[in-house]
């Protein structure tokens, strides 16, 4: 075999890879071409310009099956759905199907149904005898499931899965009361909530009509394809991936304490006491409460101080959350000078771990340091995680700490 055919030279090196990459963008061209012309069928041509038509394939299937859930509530006399009822059963609310699990023979309908929690985001309740809709579930009063506007009231009520039928009682006057069946004497923040939803549920009027589903996107409250898909793509189901726990400037070892903060997993002597573990709850930042994760890093008198100092440099008035997680998601928009927004990014990540490592501290070594240490130890803690991807333009850490009012000053 000659030199010349037993090996490959540059240049027939570099052809082989311009083919691949002219095959490899062929069938990337054609893969669009088949999505595009999917999307041409299925929306008309005076919608081609709508955020529907040029929006993510994923999300215009999860709107086109809840569109089936959305059948199986509302046709109770068809064939299909008695078939389907007979085989996977109705939930207790009546309208929607149970999930099967079953290893053969439900896949069709089992990947259905896990776009419950899609099909229900889009969708409020009109209430009528209180027999089909979930008192703490379902959306029928205000803007959130009650589960999630009363979220300390909802943790200790021992009906969670109740039907709003079976919170209401009527004394001998006709007049509704209602029972949430709470075990215990309520804490302050449990008997604020417990005030409130009092006030909201005294002024709703009930009627003896059927419990009607509507479609919060369509003025005639019926499902369609078009608005259950606005829902999904706009954001309206959380996802935690995009809530900004996972940030690439953190690193991941932090991101994972953010993650156990968010999901209440961190180990707190609550969560411990909770596992079986004999421990003295207490918070060994201020000495005088129990340790919970949100009392530990938002609300205990130490742990607030830090925070209030941190948004007056950034000159941010802020009426704090009931819970850490809500800080992540939540967030507080507002525009600052370019590395200030970099640092008000992260701060909320900075300043948790600073708080947590100074719990540590002061549990297993007996030592401690005061508010003005740990708040130097936050920004070198901010300097450390953006120094290297150049993010602060080169600043030092004596400038953080002298000129830091005026690195982050608004714009």
């Amino acid at each position: 075999m000659d030199e010349e055919q037993g090996q490959a030279t540059s240049e027939d090196s570099i052809n082989k890879v311009n083919m691949r990459m002219e095959y490899l963008s062929l069938v990337k061209l054609e893969d669009i071409q088949r999505h595009q012309k999917m999307k041409d069928q299925w929306v008309g041509e005076g919608e081609r310009n709508s955020a529907f038509y040029h929006g993510s394939l994923r999300d215009i299937n999860t709107a086109l099956m809840c569109k089936w859930l959305w059948r199986f509530s509302n046709e109770e006399g068809a064939y299909w759905r008695c078939k389907m009822a007979e085989k996977y059963k109705v939930d207790y609310n009546g309208w929607d199907s149970k999930i099967p699990y079953q290893p053969f023979g439900t896949g069709l309908w089992k990947g259905i149904c896990t776009n419950m929690k899609a099909f229900k985001e889009g969708l409020t309740a009109r209430i009528g005898n209180g027999r089909k809709v979930k008192f703490w579930s379902d959306q029928w009063l205000g803007e959130n499931p009650l589960k999630e506007s009363f979220k300390e009231l909802y943790k200790v009520s021992r009906k969670q899965n109740a039907l709003v039928a079976d919170m209401m009682q009527t004394d001998g006057n006709g007049r509704v009361l209602w029972d949430l069946d709470l075990p215990r004497r309520l804490s302050d923040q449990e008997a604020r909530e417990f005030s409130q939803l009092s006030f909201l549920l005294e002024t709703y009027e009930l009627n003896g009509n059927e419990d009607t589903r509507l479609c919060r996107g369509e003025r005639n409250g019926k499902f369609s394809v078009k608005s259950c898909y606005e829902v999904i793509h706009k954001g309206g189901i959380p996802n935690f991936t995009e809530i900004g726990i996972w940030d690439q400037l953190i690193p991941t070892k932090i991101s994972f304490f953010i993650w156990l903060v968010y999901h209440n997993a961190a180990p707190t002597q609550d969560n411990l006491a909770k596992r079986g573990m004999v421990v003295v709850n207490r918070c060994y930042l201020c000495c005088a409460d129990g340790e919970t994760v949100d009392h530990l890093l938002l609300h205990c008198s130490f742990a607030n101080e830090i925070w209030t100092s941190f948004l007056a440099e950034f000159g941010i008035r802020w009426a704090f959350q009931n819970q850490v997680k809500e800080v992540f998601e939540e967030g507080i928009s507002s525009i600052f000078a370019e590395h200030g927004n970099y640092l008000w990014r992260l701060l909320p990540y900075a300043i948790c771990w600073v708080l947590w490592k100074e719990r540590n501290e002061r549990y297993f070594n007996d030592k401690e340091k005061g508010v003005d240490k740990i708040i130097m130890e936050i920004k070198a803690q901010l300097l450390y995680w953006l120094g290297p991807s150049k993010k602060l333009g080169g600043i030092r850490f004596e400038n953080l700490l002298l000129d830091w009012r005026r690195i982050v000053c608004k714009m």
